[in-house]
Formats: structure tokens, C-alpha cells, sequence
């Protein structure tokens, strides 16, 4: 009985789900900025990692794994925090070429910033690093997380104290993602 049960729920898992093969390039200004040697490609569920890929001296990049739902892919190098670059689909094609450049620009409607995943500017906000000239005072707010407000009113979200040329400089507090 527990076999069959087993059985069964292997093969629904695996009916729900399909096998991707993701290639893809990250270019960016070789002249511009350091090299991306050493980055990784994190993949995420939700808030939670699930995989780590590295790129190569190149740019180049292959995913090969089984998607159950959609996965956001994030570039991570050293020093510095993860930086959102795409959501790929659960029901996307089962191959995928990606040609992604950095720093990631994102689209702007009248002047405001439009977030990557949930496509809305209403719950948008710098993430400030490093220790700033300007007086803050945090709060912690509904959802548990402690954002600061300038002395001229502004909220930010803590990037923390390490920054690099690729690090997210936006906050979706509805989507609590940093790109």
C-alpha cells in the first residue's frame, strides 16, 4: 500500500513539473567594470534558494533542472548583494536561450520605478548602503521588516554595507524584492 502510494506521487510530481534546459549569456561593459569571473547565478523559490550556478569568464550559463513552479534568477557577485534578473515561467518552453545584460535597467513610468515582477511603482523604494550623511530613524513595519526615513521624509531599505556596480538600488516592498 505505502508503495503504490509512493508510486503514485512520484509520478504526479513529475507530471506537474518539466524538465527545462536554460543557456544564456551575461554581458556587461568589460571596460566599464571589474570582471564577473567569480559570480554565481542563485536560483529562488520564494525567499529561498535553491540552487547556485556559476558563470563563467565568459558570461555563459546552463540551467538543467525539473520546475514544479516559477524561479527567479538572481546574479550574485563578489561583494555585494544579489541582484533580481528575470522570473522564469513554469509553463515556459522546456528550452530557453537568455541573452541578460548588467546593471539590469528597469523601466520607469513618469519618472517612477517600475518593479520587475509585479509590474506596479505604488510600493517602490531606494535601498540605501554604506553609512549615509542623512539622519535616519527606522521602524519596523507590518510585515517585519525595518525600513529607515530620512529627516526629509524618504523611506529606504537597508542594503547593508557592501555595494558593487551591480547591486540593487530598488525595493518592492509588496514583492520584498530587491533589483
Amino acid at each position: 500500500m505505502k508503495t503504490s502510494t509512493l508510486i503514485i506521487a512520484a509520478i504526479l510530481y513529475l507530471s506537474s513539473s518539466s524538465e527545462k534546459k536554460i543557456t544564456g549569456t551575461i554581458s556587461y561593459d568589460k571596460h566599464k567594470y571589474e570582471s564577473i569571473e567569480h559570480a554565481h547565478l542563485l536560483i529562488k523559490s520564494g525567499n529561498k534558494t535553491v540552487e547556485s550556478i556559476r558563470i563563467d569568464s565568459n558570461g555563459h550559463f546552463q540551467i538543467q533542472r525539473y520546475f514544479t513552479q516559477d524561479l527567479d534568477l538572481f546574479f550574485m557577485a563578489i561583494g555585494g548583494p544579489p541582484t533580481y534578473l528575470v522570473t522564469i515561467r513554469r509553463d515556459s518552453p522546456d528550452s530557453l536561450d537568455l541573452n541578460l545584460t548588467l546593471p539590469v535597467v528597469y523601466k520607469k513610468n513618469i519618472e517612477k520605478v517600475i518593479c520587475p515582477k509585479c509590474g506596479k511603482t505604488d510600493r517602490i523604494i531606494p535601498i540605501s548602503y554604506g553609512f549615509k550623511e542623512i539622519i535616519l530613524t527606522g521602524y519596523t513595519s507590518e510585515d517585519g521588516i525595518t525600513y529607515y526615513s530620512s529627516d526629509k521624509g524618504h523611506l529606504y531599505h537597508d542594503g547593508g554595507c557592501m555595494e558593487n556596480a551591480f547591486s540593487p538600488q530598488w525595493y518592492c516592498k509588496r514583492d520584498k524584492l530587491e533589483f
